[in-house]
């Protein structure tokens, strides 16, 4: 039989057409090995009520604050105490989402905020949904993006743009070989630069937490630079949380 196409030819084509023709990842199958590699749907659905615990520091004009915080969640509503150590002051601050309004209670005063920090803490109310991931595959509201791969922790990684309409992105990255969230990132507004920044979240140290695996710490990088180190110390899924939790105080 003749060769319809020279040995040469053959070697060209593939060359070229390669790298066109090699198949992205499936976004959905990511996330469907992402759900099973921290602990299956029922325990993700779990976190999507929780309380949270912790301490770290953050970086805050020039200085390195430590803080201890403590926070409640639902899938639309959330509610983050801290209490910071700043040159030997304590600084005691409440901030809530309560799905429509938000307001921060800074040492007994209630602030209501608005505006492009209201919007702020709609985006996070939004990402922390997103990385229960669960939704994904259920809500239509998402849409599922490939990203190319990278380098997380010095690891490769396979990353995910999760879209929805009136919602920001949110990129997750998952560990090439544990399918574990490693990196979730996405744009928001700063209230201290008064304009958007980019916020990277690198996960690590997954611990098992009565059964549930979560990680234990996460970097928060702001536009390229360090912002905040958190230390998880318990996490707690909870099956119902008094509204009263949410209510703004009078």
């Amino acid at each position: 039989m003749k060769r319809l196409i020279a040995p040469g030819l053959g070697l060209a084509f593939a060359l070229v057409l390669g790298p066109a023709l090699a198949q992205e990842p499936d976004p959905k199958a990511l996330v469907e090995k992402a759900i099973k590699a921290h602990g299956g749907e029922e325990t993700l659905l779990k976190l999507q009520t929780a309380r949270t615990k912790g301490s770290g520091t953050v970086d805050v004009m020039g200085l390195s604050i430590k803080f201890t915080s403590e926070t409640v969640q639902t899938p639309t509503k959330h509610k983050t105490r801290m209490v910071m150590d700043a040159l030997g002051q304590k600084i005691d601050t409440t901030e809530v989402f309560d799905g429509d309004k938000a307001w921060l209670v800074l040492m007994n005063k209630i602030i209501d905020l608005d505006g492009d920090q209201l919007k702020a803490m709609k985006d996070s109310a939004h990402a922390s949904n997103v990385e229960t991931l669960v939704p994904l595959l259920k809500d239509k509201q998402f849409t599922l993006e490939a990203l190319k791969e990278e380098k997380v922790n010095d690891k490769p990684a396979v990353g995910v743009r999760v879209k929805a309409k009136g919602q920001r992105d949110v990129d997750l990255w998952f560990d090439k070989d544990t399918n574990l969230v490693v990196k979730v990132a996405r744009i928001s507004y700063d209230s201290d630069s008064m304009k958007d920044a980019k916020y990277e979240a690198i996960v690590t140290d997954y611990k098992d937490f009565g059964g549930i695996k979560h990680a234990s710490k996460v970097q928060v990088i702001k536009d390229g630079k360090k912002f905040m180190e958190l230390d998880i110390t318990d996490v707690k899924p909870v099956d119902k949380v008094d509204g009263k939790e949410f209510a703004r105080p009078l």
